[in-house]
């Protein structure tokens, strides 16, 4: 998760399961945080437990896939589905193109040619962290809109593949590599706690793949208001105070649509602001997205957010075996493997003492990244013609119907139905 916080602490190797506040202690949004993260997780393992990988209520399982007479479209239905303990909802239904979630780029994909054959529509489902700049009524005008919590959002996506559902287990999660962190004689000599990130920004093996890194967890972002040739004016211009944001530092231009795909943004670096205009500098013109023929929309919320000295260049720093030198005595080293875009380390820099919380000691281990979890559920069999297009031959979905309705007490097994 990118955001303004201190450390996240929870550890699920730990089986703590609750958080107790003492009176006359300081308050931390680490306890906060990881009190939150011990509930939902201790939900979401009870309804993998009951409902098992994937499963919808009988009464109101959601995503039915269907298609159009004469199978020209997919629809997708109305209701919950359970993901791997993530629960899904669909409060409309809609057709394949008018999902909420889907990256505009993938919009047309029905009016592209494809090969007849079976094919499979699948759920996948995880989590993003939003805040304001995404959802502009989390400001509350009491506060004079200042920017406070974020939120974690259940995102889903209806997939479609060529070949049977067994293909789901090709689906790729976080890189093989692994980083350390270690700092040099002196410790950390930065001035102040911070908590740094490091970010795989373009994915590949050892030497090939690069990384970015931010001292406040990439937490500066700012909406984008304009963007004319390499002038961005933001949302808010005390935003430019932030010294993510000074000449000299290196910005990310990002939107949804390559968010929701799992793309990493464009890298830029500052020449110049103006903090009471609102305005960014850019060494050089950000070219269109893939696929779009503007380079953005308000529709898409466009944003920057702020990663700080040490970018190379558009595609970040090369991985290497380092160490890799950061700021302030901190170094990082990455261990030969395989890296894909947005698997991260999180490393809490402390001045007393002055080191940083990695384990090892003086030869810090390397760990594996965290990432974004996705999950995947397959929903129905499909098969594909020119002549009759999109036809629907399996319901691959799981049901389930409530505990009180099961004479014995227990749940009743689950049910595939095919057509």
């Amino acid at each position: 998760m990118k955001g303004d916080f201190s450390r996240l602490t929870f550890d699920r190797t730990k089986h703590y399961r609750n958080v107790l506040h003492q009176q006359g202690r300081v308050q931390l949004d680490a306890d906060l945080n990881e009190a939150s993260a011990i509930h939902a997780d201790y939900l979401r393992q009870i309804a993998y437990d009951v409902i098992g990988p994937c499963g919808g209520p009988r009464e109101a399982t959601g995503f039915e896939i269907t298609a159009t007479e004469p199978g020209q479209e997919i629809l997708i239905g109305p209701g919950r589905y359970y993901v791997a303990g993530l629960l899904a909802e669909n409060e409309t239904p809609c057709a394949f193109a008018a999902q909420p979630d889907l990256p505009r780029g993938e919009k047309t994909w029905f009016a592209e040619s494809h090969p007849a054959g079976a094919y499979l529509a699948y759920l996948d489902v995880w989590e993003r962290t939003l805040g304001a700049v995404d959802d502009p009524s989390l400001r509350d005008p009491a506060l004079g809109r200042r920017d406070t919590s974020l939120r974690l959002r259940t995102v889903w996506q209806v997939r479609i593949r060529a070949g049977a559902k067994e293909r789901l287990r090709d689906a790729p999660g976080i890189g093989r590599g692994a980083m350390a962190a270690s700092t040099g004689p002196s410790g950390y000599t930065g001035p102040e706690n911070r908590l740094y990130r490091v970010e795989v920004h373009r994915g590949g093996p050892l030497g090939e793949a690069t990384f970015k890194w931010s001292r406040d967890n990439a937490s500066s972002r700012a909406a984008i208001n304009e963007l004319t040739a390499t002038l961005v004016s933001v949302a808010g211009s005390s935003l430019l105070t932030d010294e993510a944001f000074a000449p000299g530092q290196w910005v990310e231009l990002n939107d949804d649509d390559r968010e929701l795909a799992g793309l990493a943004g464009e890298l830029f670096e500052v020449i110049a602001h103006d903090r009471t205009k609102g305005q960014l500098e850019l060494a050089a013109r950000p070219a269109p997205l893939p696929g779009v023929t503007e380079l953005f929309s308000d529709a898409r919320h466009p944003t920057l957010r702020g990663w700080h000295v040490g970018t190379a260049d558009h595609g970040g720093v090369a991985t290497g075996v380092g160490p890799i030198p950061l700021e302030n005595g901190i170094h990082v080293t990455f261990a030969d493997g395989d890296y894909r875009t947005g698997d991260y380390w999180q490393i809490p820099a402390r001045t007393d003492p002055a080191s940083v919380e990695w384990p090892g000691g003086p030869e810090p281990d390397p760990l594996p990244p965290r990432t974004i979890e996705h999950h995947r559920c397959p929903l129905a069999e499909l098969r594909y013609d020119r002549r009759h297009g999109w036809r629907v031959r399996a319901d691959l979905r799981s049901q389930f119907g409530p505990l009180s309705a099961q004479g014995s007490g227990t749940m009743s097994a689950y049910t595939t139905r095919s057509r």
